[in-house]
């Protein structure tokens, strides 16, 4: 009863909705309705990408596996009594839907991030040198970097210098 006079009371909140309900039904005009196919794919509507297979076994397996837990966790706890009710239980690290793939920089990207990142620490170092007057000479004899841009690797991994390359 409650929601009801919440959402009768909420403009934007039933224009929300109104929205959402028109988005879902131009996707099922454009993809077809899900639940009328037969297929292996699970798309995402909101995306219209199909989903990992991971992700589509979690789907289908989820209900069981919570079913399995909830059985041994009211025999271990209620039934023999061999765990206390308050210990924590083990988390599930099933596959989600927003596992999202790890994307790849371009090694000429990655390059222009550090050399922004090493322009921006540069100026930061110069301006506090001038600030407390300090020697310049002393401020450019120090290198930033543990070693010289030459030996870096640009693909994000362990940083190596050149003699183990």
């Amino acid at each position: 009863m409650k929601a009801k006079t919440i959402l009768k009371n909420k403009p934007a909140i039933q224009c929300a909705f109104a929205k959402d309900v028109v988005n879902l039904a131009s996707s099922f005009k454009e993809l077809g309705s899900p639940f009328k196919k037969v297929g292996e794919d699970l798309i995402a509507l909101h995306t219209k990408d199909v989903i990992n297979e991971e992700v589509v076994q979690t789907v289908r397996t989820v209900r069981q596996l919570g079913e399995q837990q909830f059985k041994a966790f009211l025999k271990e706890r209620l039934e023999d009594k061999t765990k206390l009710l308050t210990d924590a239980l083990k988390k599930n690290n099933l596959p989600t839907f927003n596992v999202q793939e790890k994307k790849l920089v371009s090694r000429d990207k990655a390059k222009i991030t550090v050399l922004k990142e090493d322009c921006a620490l540069f100026s930061r170092l110069y301006i506090a040198c001038q600030n407390r007057e300090g020697n310049l000479e002393d401020f450019f004899k120090f290198q930033n970097q543990p070693w010289p841009p030459s030996c870096r690797r640009w693909d994000n991994s362990e940083e190596e210098p050149k003699q183990t390359l």
